[in-house]
């Protein structure tokens, strides 16, 4: 995956996130939990492989 479709995939992943989290607020529900707890999980993963900009 080049820098632009990761950075794409990484805005979509946050988009996502943005969007559930609003949900929960709306009704919490356990399953929202652990959709943001796996998109945080992979988001971080992204972001590790995102060139280093020294």
């Amino acid at each position: 995956m080049d820098s632009k479709d990761l950075q794409d995939y990484l805005d979509a992943l946050n988009s996502a996130m943005e969007s559930i989290d609003l949900a929960r607020k709306l009704m919490p529900d356990p399953g929202l939990d652990h959709a943001i707890d796996r998109l945080r999980f992979l988001l971080l993963q992204g972001v590790r492989m995102l060139p280093s900009e020294a």
